[in-house]
């Protein structure tokens, strides 16, 4: 009984991480979007390019940081047999 609470603790635990993970991730993004929507609203001046570009290598970032981040975690669900119903 032991092992199946613990085994129901560490799969809601490592959802949690990866659903927690993700709302940051989300916060980050909304913020480069925003910052990509100043440097489109401001074309007429110089260097208009720094927060579009700024915005696009974060994006990219947070998604490429958050899609190996969950493939690691269910990678490692999966090899210690803990994966349930993800």
């Amino acid at each position: 009984m032991t092992d199946y609470k613990l085994f129901l603790l560490r799969n809601i635990t490592l959802k949690f991480l990866i659903v927690g993970l993700g709302c940051i991730i989300a916060y980050i993004i909304f913020i480069a979007l925003i910052s990509i929507n100043v440097g489109f609203t401001h074309l007429q001046q110089d260097g208009f390019w720094v927060p579009i570009l700024a915005g696009v290598i974060s994006i990219a970032g947070c998604l490429w940081l958050f899609l190996s981040f969950s493939r690691f975690v269910i990678n490692r669900m999966k090899d210690k047999d803990i994966i349930g119903n993800i």
